[in-house]
C-alpha cells in the first residue's frame, strides 16, 4: 500500500472536505475485500478464494482484532486477551501484527501510533 504525507494546511478553506476525499481516494485505491473468513477449525483465513492458514497466536490475534472491527484496541487489552497468563513484550505484538500482514497481503489491519491496532471497516 502507497502512502504519502499530505500537508492539509494547505487546504484551509475545507479541510474535511479534503480529508474525506482522501479517504475516499484510499478506499478506491486500496479496496478491503468484504469476504474475508476466519475458520477456527484449521486457523485459517479466506478472502478472494484464497485461504491461508496461520499459527495459533497469529490466528488468535487477528481473530481478536476482527472481532473488534471499526474499534481501536489499545495494546494493553491485545495482551490481556491473546496472551492472558504469558508475560510478553509489546514488541510481540508488532512482530505477530507483521507476520499476519505478510501472509495475508490485504489484511486491514491498521496501526494506530502509540495506542494499539484497528481491523478496518469495509465501508464502500
Amino acid at each position: 500500500m502507497r502512502q504519502e504525507l499530505i500537508d492539509v494546511s494547505q487546504y484551509s478553506e475545507n479541510p474535511e472536505a479534503f480529508i474525506a476525499g482522501a479517504q475516499w481516494m484510499e478506499r478506491f485505491l486500496n479496496p478491503l475485500p468484504e469476504d474475508i473468513h476466519l475458520s477456527s477449525d484449521d486457523y485459517s483465513v479466506s478472502f478472494q478464494g484464497n485461504k491461508i492458514f496461520l499459527v495459533n497466536k497469529e490466528f488468535k490475534l487477528a481473530k481478536y482484532l476482527y472481532n473488534n472491527m471499526g474499534r481501536v484496541v489499545p495494546r494493553e487489552e491485545i495482551l490481556n486477551n491473546v496472551w492472558p497468563d504469558v508475560c510478553v513484550l509489546d514488541r510481540t505484538i508488532d512482530v505477530h501484527i507483521r507476520k499476519i500482514r505478510s501472509k495475508i497481503s490485504i489484511a486491514p489491519i491498521r496501526t494506530v501510533k502509540s495506542v494499539g491496532y484497528i481491523w478496518d471497516k469495509y465501508e464502500s
